[in-house]
């Protein structure tokens, strides 16, 4: 049942405010609370599969005035309604600091929050694996939202997801490549990380996330499509969900903690995000999340007949920690009888891309996902479409038998190439094949590969025109000539998503644009 929770009543001005901003993010009133986020479906706490399937509900409304709330859901088309617990979280923050003194005589008057909310979640409980569960939300009576979603397959079930990174940009491409992915109809979507630019604030999830994939009532190539009603969104966290973590020069930071709800666990790392500035705000964010904060960073779940093992890898990781190698070590041991294993994070360890090209540092996890029997790993951060060759990498170590790794985050190795896997005639690789499919919205870069003629041509027209500062390590031939051998399919020209469709014994890979032409596609069987 729902969760009671008062309220002091603010004055009319701040009412009047808070209706503006909710405006402007597409919320709607129903006779009662605004709606600032329509309701969506999610994974929840447990990442096991069992006997049966859970998820939760979630969405968020303005925190007066009070309402009565109802989530109902029912197992296929023709199934009983029935009541799901509802439980509350307050949300208080602002979307910026206030403004500075003139001189030290001036009072600083602390702002009132510009999130005064609720945060609302349904736990759907025990349903049969395998069903389709249809739920609706009611506020004073009035349906606010409605979806229909895929609980969780058997071992022996098929399953149909996509995987996407470098999303919400606020571009017409972003909107168009959401309303694509709503045409597959897919179970789920895994993200690749940077799931909002550009600092994963609150406001950029309202301005440019929740209206293109659930706030919408249309599904176009215009506005977007509500999927992530029907779709369950399992987030990855890249550098730009991130960016801002400073919670006394940004206090809305770390959005993608509020809003998703992935399975929890207990990993405690030393190379992990810490949350800088303001201390208040820092234990404020950490008891609006719970263990969601750092559990995020860092989880596993299954699905059918396939594991999913999602990973941080941005600059603070460091991939020679015990702890961490021990949880992916015991991650993926615990999953030997899932046919198909799958491992995401951001940042690519395999490209052939210039940009980003440095950021090598999961090489270092090579050995224990092959191990392991990892099949494909999935990454973005790279805002293009790339496939590798199936491969084996054998990452040097020190003495003391840890990862070399360069403080740009660059790894030598030694690197073996299936070049007999095509996907077509010969669908056994040897070896894990590594996809970067990091087009779903964010502005494209790196058309060309590294080493490509093309490249080539396009860095000598550059030497033409004024030159910009280019940070970037320089790329040794050795390392281009690599890349060239490693890398099977490269597309930089459009955006895209990735479908997999996947039974216990086949693995269909297709990679789609805008307009659903297939522009690449393998399949993998067992």
């Amino acid at each position: 049942m729902a969760a009671t929770i008062s309220f002091v009543r603010e004055p009319m001005f701040r009412r009047v405010l808070l209706a503006a901003v909710v405006c402007v993010v597409g919320a709607a009133r129903v006779f009662g609370q605004a709606v600032v986020v329509k309701p969506y479906v999610q994974h929840g706490d447990v990442g096991a599969l069992g006997a049966t399937d859970s998820k939760v509900i979630a969405w968020t409304v303005e925190s007066e005035p009070a309402a009565e709330w109802v989530a109902e859901y029912r197992v296929g088309d023709a199934g009983e309604w029935q009541r799901a617990e509802i439980m509350s979280t307050k949300l208080l923050a602002r979307k910026s600091n206030p403004p500075k003194p003139k001189d030290v005589t001036d009072v600083v008057v602390d702002p009132p929050h510009d999130y005064r909310w609720l945060m609302q979640r349904a736990d759907i409980r025990d349903v049969p694996l395998g069903s389709k569960v249809a739920y609706r939300v009611k506020q004073n009576g009035n349906e606010i939202g409605a979806g229909m979603f895929s609980a969780r397959k058997a071992r022996d079930g098929a399953i149909d997801f996509i995987v996407v990174g470098d999303t919400a940009k606020g571009t017409t491409e972003q909107r168009q490549i959401a309303y694509a992915m709503s045409q597959m109809k897919p179970e789920f979507i895994v993200s690749t990380g940077d799931i909002v630019y550009d600092n994963g604030r609150i406001s950029e999830f309202l301005s440019k996330f929740w209206p293109v994939y659930v706030n919408t009532d249309r599904a176009d190539a215009k506005t977007g499509a509500p999927l992530l009603r029907d779709a369950v969104f399992y987030p990855c966290i890249g550098n730009h969900d991130i960016q801002s973590s400073d919670f006394g020069q940004t206090p809305d930071a770390l959005g993608a903690f509020y809003f998703f709800y992935t399975p929890l666990n207990e990993l405690k790392l030393k190379g992990t995000l810490v949350p800088k500035g303001n201390a208040s705000r820092i234990e404020r964010f950490k008891q609006t999340v719970g263990g969601r904060f750092p559990s995020m960073l860092n989880y596993s779940f299954r699905n059918g007949p396939a594991h999913f093992l999602v990973l941080d890898a941005n600059k603070y990781v460091n991939i020679n920690e015990a702890a961490l190698r021990e949880f992916v070590e015991a991650d993926l041991a615990a999953a030997k009888d899932a046919p198909w294993k799958f491992v995401v994070y951001h940042q690519p360890a395999f490209s052939n891309a210039k940009k980003h090209f440095e950021e090598q540092r999961l090489r270092g996890l090579s050995p224990l996902f092959e191990k392991h029997g990892v099949d494909v790993v999935f990454t973005g951060h790279v805002h293009n479409y790339q496939r590798s060759r199936p491969i084996r990498y054998a990452p040097k170590l020190d003495a003391k038998g840890l990862v070399q790794i360069s403080k740009e985050g660059m790894i030598s190795g030694e690197l073996t190439v299936d070049k007999t896997f095509d996907g077509k005639t010969d669908t056994t690789p040897e070896g894990i094949i590594h996809i970067v499919t990091g087009a779903g919205g964010a502005s494209l870069h790196s058309k060309y590969g590294v080493g490509d003629t093309d490249e080539a041509a396009e860095e000598k027209s550059k030497a033409t025109t004024k030159p910009k500062k280019d940070d970037t390590p320089k790329i040794s031939q050795a390392a281009k000539e690599e890349a060239v051998e490693f890398m099977d399919q490269y597309i930089g020209d459009r955006h895209s998503f990735t479908r997999v469709q996947l039974t216990p014994q086949r693995c269909t890979i297709t990679q789609l644009d805008a307009k659903l032409k297939d522009l690449d596609q393998i399949v993998i069987t067992k």
